[in-house]
């Protein structure tokens, strides 16, 4: 059995559902069926908000998406985006989000300064 978080809740609750029923239903079986913990976070359900950094690959697997500019394209600038974007994925912990991009977190540490 899973359960909701409380911000999984609010977050399905505030949602326009423009699918009614059938939308949410077909959002809470994705979520059951991708999600291996017990409580179901709002990241499995990051696809319902316009310009989420997360989403699912067709196996269930999150995936981080990163814009970059076909103008003025700056290396340090797209590396602080994911940065940013990884930390926000992994709720800003930043344990978890230095072991998702394969650094140290006293490297992740350097980078956000």
């Amino acid at each position: 059995m899973k359960f909701l978080t409380d911000e999984t809740a609010r977050l399905l609750r505030e949602y326009s559902w423009p699918g009614n029923v059938r939308e949410l239903q077909g959002a809470m079986e994705r979520a059951y069926l991708i999600s291996d913990e017990i409580e179901i976070a709002p990241d499995y359900f990051a696809f319902l908000l316009p310009n989420s950094p997360i989403n699912f690959d067709a196996l269930g697997k999150r995936q981080l998406f990163v814009d970059f500019p076909l103008r003025d394209f700056s290396l340090r600038q797209a590396l602080a985006n994911i940065i940013h974007k990884a930390l926000a994925l992994h709720n800003y912990n930043k344990s978890q989000t230095a072991r998702y991009l394969g650094i140290s977190v006293n490297r992740l540490k350097r980078y956000l300064d």
